[in-house]
């Protein structure tokens, strides 16, 4: 199904709800119970992103490097951004036919595994095909690209937690986007540009993908997600690890939305989208019935693509449900549309729109830091129509903005400021050594507490050109 969702045959939100209430010992979408080692608040001596660096992956964390096969390796590290719940965290690595005996550049697949499952998942043996699957992807991943398939935690989620607002680990997204990237694309040889990525993943693997390419659009080049529709807002479950790691609605609702793919939509306009699901016509039990949550909140996902104008493909399987067979076999079908991806080299937009709920914002090479906002709520931003000639921003708190290096350097630009109902004076800017202009937006007091919503989002419109002598009395 390419750009819109069969709403026809959707359940209602009642019937959700009756799901999520019935599986909710078992756990939803595979999951299993919450393991000791899981619950509480962990703690971790690692710094949270954007507040100090982030430690890399070094050598001295590699505790061992198992040779599964002459294709798969296992790499298990000692990383306190991930411990707890695990002391030691696994990343499988398949590499293609005769990688040690060239000198090629790979393109390279991030998947990610299911709840209760770990990284060895996607590879496991045990998976032999059948009359549906092929079996682990060893057996039929044969194309010129390496697949690299971390630890994400039994019921991690793909987040760095909340932690009750004391963060620390596991930091999820952390240890796979800002630190397993750089390693990979080090010790391997793999291509480090948008064009050389992608993401995917089954389950909670599958909303983690979706999560990961909403928030980091210019990482990846596209998004390939599998039985595991993201959570309307309505729908987040309560309870259990879903609010350690992303907060309680009632509490952190900004958070929360601001994590759900749902609201963030605008961020795959420049993305290879895929989603495929089942239907488990004729099927029941447990896979069957997590199945059917998967499927309605991905109608749910496609209507708000739907609204917002993205280009997805969405397949849905009548006779699939939430097991292997299945997933294999959809990882299988989409490896033609990876590698068409992968030839493509996407280039970077002309201009874009992005939201988050980030503080530091570092996207399609302009950075944004929000010194005002509180780590312990959170606050979206918007930015729109964002290119070389300006943009729109809106949020709230001080806004420190930076470009890319697209202007001469120690030329003067003239910073406009457009907020609809007045003109603010004009600011003077000199471009950096880099070509880099930086400058300052104040949109009004930030958020004091997590569902703080009495001081309403400003917006404000920048526009940016040379600065011409004699023109205003701007300041620099």
């Amino acid at each position: 199904m390419q750009g819109n969702g069969d709403e026809s045959e959707a359940n209602g939100p009642s019937t959700r709800r009756t799901f999520l209430g019935a599986l909710s010992a078992a756990g939803v979408f595979g999951l299993a119970q919450t393991p000791a080692s899981a619950t509480g608040n962990p703690r971790s001596a690692a710094p949270p992103r954007g507040d100090t660096d982030i430690p890399s992956l070094e050598p001295t964390n590699v505790e061992r490097v198992s040779e599964l096969s002459d294709r798969l390796l296992e790499f298990s590290f000692e990383n306190p951004l991930v411990d707890p719940p695990l002391e030691t965290a696994n990343v499988r690595v398949l590499l293609p036919e005769g990688y040690d005996e060239t000198d090629e550049t790979y393109p390279t697949i991030y998947l990610l595994h299911g709840g209760g499952n770990s990284a060895a998942a996607w590879s496991d043996p045990d998976l032999s095909p059948g009359e549906i699957g092929p079996g682990p992807v060893q057996n039929y991943v044969d194309e010129d690209v390496v697949v690299v398939m971390p630890d994400g935690g039994e019921n991690g989620w793909y987040t760095d937690w909340y932690n009750d607002g004391d963060f620390g680990a596991p930091m999820w997204e952390t240890f796979h986007v800002h630190q397993l990237i750089p390693w990979a694309e080090d010790r391997f040889r793999l291509r480090s540009e948008r064009g050389g990525r992608v993401v995917a993943g089954l389950s909670m693997g599958s909303a983690g993908a979706l999560q990961y390419a909403a928030r980091y659009p210019d990482t990846f080049a596209g998004v390939y997600a599998f039985s595991g529709g993201p959570f309307p807002i309505e729908q987040f479950p309560s309870g259990s690890t879903f609010v350690d790691a992303y907060g309680d609605p009632s509490e952190q609702e900004t958070r929360v939305r601001g994590l759900n793919p749902n609201e963030l939509t605008e961020n795959y306009r420049n993305l290879r989208l895929y989603m495929a699901v089942g239907k488990a016509e004729g099927a029941s039990g447990p896979a069957a019935e997590i199945e059917a949550i998967a499927y309605e909140n991905f109608l749910t996902f496609v209507e708000n693509l739907d609204e917002t104008g993205i280009d997805y493909t969405f397949d849905v399987f009548p006779e699939g449900v939430h097991d292997w067979p299945y997933w294999q076999t959809y990882l299988k079908g989409v490896l033609p549309d990876m590698m068409d991806v992968f030839a493509s080299e996407p280039v970077d937009p002309s201009g874009f729109t992005h939201e988050t709920i980030l503080r530091n914002v570092d996207i399609w090479d302009w950075q944004i830091d929000r010194a005002d906002t509180n780590r312990q709520t959170a606050e979206f931003l918007r930015l729109e129509d964002v290119t070389s000639d300006g943009l729109t921003i809106t949020g709230r708190g001080k806004t420190v903005v930076t470009t890319p290096g697209d202007y001469e350097s120690g030329q003067k630009y003239r910073i406009d400021r457009d907020d609809g109902a007045a003109t603010v004076r004009p600011r003077m800017v000199r471009a950096d050594e880099d070509g880099s202009l930086t400058f300052t937006v104040h949109l009004g007091p930030a958020a004091e507490t997590g569902s703080d919503v009495a001081n309403q989002p400003e917006s404000a419109t920048i526009s940016i050109e040379p600065f011409e002598c004699g023109r205003s009395n701007g300041h620099e």
